[in-house]
């Protein structure tokens, strides 16, 4: 599946965000984000699925495995893809291979919860998943070497210096699974919102081929509304205000996922604001294992101008879709 994810400012249609931002010139609030196609807008989600949130889930998984001929799991031991890779293993159906990414060097202090947990993990249970390849990726100094510099601006779509890319699987009828992709509620004037953001990988993931987002798929809409549904339903019941930021993340994490395998480092307490918001606290580790010439080429990437204004300051998250929920 192609996720079809696009900027738009002036009638143009940008594949990096970067590039829509330099474009605007700094009219960044008539920029536009779309993704996925019409099929979000023809859902009906003012009705929530009759069917249980677990039922769903195997349903999707069930589903993957009959479309594609090679599954790949990207798996982080994080609330997201613990979850997913429970309901596989729980209902017996095969993934082909587990891929596990690390940054920079092996024993950087962004890679301990992979070291620590993700990994050791994975081992304990290969005797379960025989047939399953797990593979570990290193995006090592010669990557960061080809992307700090202009070609960040030219093919990136956040300042995230966290970034992947996705090797190439022999064949075509293939996909990659990620997990990342959780609800996101607002609420206005009494009313439960469900939204789609740029920011929530929508837009990280826009330049990549045979993608499977398994919580959001325009093929199967209803796992993604029953998160939304099971959210509301929780927060109305228990008469409480929608959480923010950090509180929000933690009430998915505990409401609509399992516990997981990689329990967050203690430097994830210490959020950013501001415009340093769009540097996550794994960022901040990564860099801090890089040599002083690196840092200072990936401080020019963040200082870059856009009619005398920083970029940094120009970004912001682009909303593609709105949809209220029902009573």
């Amino acid at each position: 599946m192609f996720l079809n994810s696009y900027w738009e400012y002036a009638g143009t249609r940008y594949k990096h965000k970067f590039k829509a931002i330099e474009a605007s010139r700094g009219d960044v609030h008539n920029i536009s984000f779309n993704t996925f196609d019409s099929s979000f807008e023809n859902y009906d989600w003012t009705k929530e699925p009759a069917e249980s949130f677990e039922d769903l889930m195997r349903e999707r998984a069930f589903m993957l495995r009959d479309t594609y001929r090679y599954l790949k799991l990207w798996f982080s031991g994080g609330n997201d893809s613990t979850t997913v890779l429970r309901v596989f293993l729980e209902n017996n159906i095969h993934i082909d291979e587990i891929g596990v990414y690390r940054y920079l060097i092996e024993d950087n202090s962004s890679n301990q919860e992979v070291n620590n947990f993700t990994l050791p993990y994975l081992k304990s249970i290969q005797h379960l998943i025989p047939h399953t390849k797990i593979k570990t990726y290193l995006w090592d100094y010669n990557y960061y070497q080809q992307y700090f510099g202009d070609k960040w601006l030219e093919t990136r779509n956040h300042f995230t210096s966290r970034h992947f890319h996705l090797p190439n699987i022999r064949g075509k009828n293939y996909c990659n699974i990620f997990c990342g992709q959780e609800p996101t509620l607002e609420k206005q004037n009494g009313k439960y919102y469900t939204t789609f953001w740029d920011t929530d990988h929508y837009g990280e993931l826009a330049g990549f081929k045979n993608i499977e987002l398994f919580y959001t798929s325009p093929t199967f809409l209803k796992l993604h509304a029953k998160q939304s549904y099971m959210l509301k339903n929780y927060l109305e019941e228990n008469k409480l205000e929608l959480p923010q930021r950090a509180a929000y993340k933690k009430l998915v994490r505990t409401k609509i996922r399992d516990k997981a395998i990689a329990p967050e480092p203690d430097y994830f307490a210490k959020q950013s604001i501001g415009v340093q918001q769009w540097i996550s606290p794994k960022d901040r580790a990564l860099l801090s294992g890089m040599s002083t010439h690196d840092r200072d080429k990936y401080k020019y990437i963040m200082s870059t101008r856009v009619n005398n204004t920083p970029m940094i300051q120009l970004y912001r998250g682009y909303n593609a879709y709105t949809f209220e929920l029902g009573e």
